[in-house]
């Protein structure tokens, strides 16, 4: 009796530790589960990312023609030439004409602008002369400033319709409609 009180503690002990074991594997179980599962989700997105850029490509060649419509008639985009292409930086330097080139920025607006009507100012100047031994009447001058008035623009609607046509814009509008009853 006096033996089995004596390795009740060590009993014990070999239960806890068993427990903690078990406890511990079942945790590395779960984690190397997660890990899996992580591994699984990131397939399955780079796999829709694939799907969605292969997608996008049978898109645009699905409608190439479309595409080679709107750089004939409206972006006139080209391969670059031989003559482009420079050998060197000794080549590259001689290109510079030591004018610097002043280029105007194309600022199209995104709507037109109201137009804003200016009537010409005009401005009185006296002059009198500054030393004079007669007494002479004042001259007065009267100078108009003409500013030209700024055209209205109503390029930018002719430019969306050109680049939107009913057709390609029907096709988008039955393929937002096509999208929408699939899902």
């Amino acid at each position: 009796m006096v033996v089995v009180n004596r390795f009740r503690w060590f009993g014990w002990f070999v239960l806890c530790v068993g427990v903690i074991l078990g406890c511990y594997l079942m945790s590395s179980r779960v984690a190397a589960e997660r890990n899996k599962l992580a591994d699984v989700e990131r397939a399955i997105a780079t796999t829709q990312r694939d799907i969605r850029a292969l997608e996008t490509e049978f898109d645009t060649r699905a409608n190439l023609a479309q595409l080679q419509r709107w750089n004939g008639d409206t972006l006139k985009l080209s391969a670059p030439t031989a003559a482009q292409y420079v050998r060197d930086d000794a080549q590259l330097a001689m290109l510079d004409s030591g004018q610097p080139q002043v280029q105007n920025a194309a600022v199209i607006p995104s709507a037109p602008a109201a137009t804003i009507e200016t009537t010409p100012a005009s401005v009185t100047v006296t002059v009198a002369p500054a030393a004079a031994p007669k007494a002479k009447p004042a001259v007065a001058t009267t100078v108009a400033v003409v500013k030209p008035a700024a055209k209205p623009r109503a390029q930018m609607a002719m430019l969306d319709r050109r680049i939107m046509g009913g057709s390609s814009l029907g096709d988008l509008m039955r393929r937002v409609g096509a999208d929408g009853s699939r899902q």
